[in-house]
């Protein structure tokens, strides 16, 4: 299908994203006159700057901001008009884009092969990312959904499922802690404790339980790669994350105790997507497929 998008909202787009029009010119394999010219009939047009051309990029106007808005709109609305014309043909095609924080990763591959093998005209795009660029791809429309842990509400976005993962601290199998039923807070401090940074919904209920128990955790490894982590602990240290992620072939030397504070056994992973878009059919599909997939973690 013929896209829906004028052509000159989308260099805009291009040019704020890359941060200036030469940018935008050499990713589109143009000549940057052509993209300035197209920007300019948009503004003319609109009877507003949208650009503001500095020594550090471009930069949109608040004018520019509203058309941006406009571009994600229509831009998502013609994946979803796409999908329902593919449907009505008797095919299957469109896009379709997941935001994921990494501790998904490897239940999320085994559910996007299988569902690949069955729409094969599907294109998906997956990225791994902190929760708080989760929220703010969906709320962009970048992503069409996001998974992440310590679930959040917000009034741009929609929930559309939630399981509770309760975390767990992991350690070696011969740590001293291994011998309680359950590990508070409080025991943590005197250990090394290897943690996310606090863009991470993990980081973020950790810290939220440090301010209610008036403790604080100062952790000796600060990574957000959640296998490193658990690698960690290998070697006497402490690391806190969803039981889920103790996968069957760690089992011979890690494990893992629950929380005993109150705050730490209720907390959700989420599928969520922008309020108010409209999913496609196959989107939907794979909605229900994700939703199973938190379940049975």
């Amino acid at each position: 299908m013929k896209t829906l998008i004028d052509k000159r909202v989308h260099y805009f787009n291009q040019a704020v994203q890359l941060g200036g029009v030469r940018v935008a010119a050499d990713a589109l394999n143009i000549a940057p006159s052509a993209i300035s010219r197209q920007i300019a009939h948009l503004e003319k047009e609109l009877g507003m700057i949208l650009l503001e051309r500095g020594i550090r990029g471009a930069k949109p106007t608040e004018a520019g901001y509203y058309v941006l808005d406009y571009y994600r709109h229509t831009l998502e609305q013609t994946e979803v008009l796409e999908s329902r014309i593919s449907a009505l043909q008797g095919m299957n095609a469109g896009t379709i884009t997941i935001s994921t924080g990494a501790g998904y990763v490897k239940a999320l591959s085994l559910l996007i092969t299988e569902f690949s093998a069955k729409y094969p005209q599907i294109n998906i795009r997956i990225s791994i990312n902190s929760s708080n660029e989760i929220i703010r791809k969906v709320m962009e429309g970048e992503s069409n959904f996001g998974i992440l842990y310590n679930a959040i509400r917000h009034p741009k976005l929609k929930s559309h499922h939630r399981t509770q993962h309760p975390l767990h601290v992991f350690m070696a199998k011969n740590h001293t802690l291994s011998q309680y039923d359950s590990v508070s807070i409080a025991q943590l401090t005197h250990e090394r404790l290897a943690l996310t940074d606090t863009t991470h919904g993990i980081r973020q209920l950790i810290e939220r339980a440090e301010h209610e128990y008036g403790l604080s955790l100062t952790p000796t490894l600060l990574c957000n790669d959640m296998n490193l982590l658990k690698d960690y602990t290998l070697f006497g240290g402490v690391t806190l994350l969803p039981r889920f992620m103790l996968q069957s072939s760690e089992t011979d030397f890690l494990i893992t105790k629950p929380l005993s504070e109150s705050i730490f056994l209720n907390p959700e992973s989420q599928i969520i997507s922008r309020r108010g878009a409209i999913l496609s059919p196959v989107s939907q599909a794979l909605l229900i497929e994700l939703a199973i997939m938190l379940k049975n973690l």
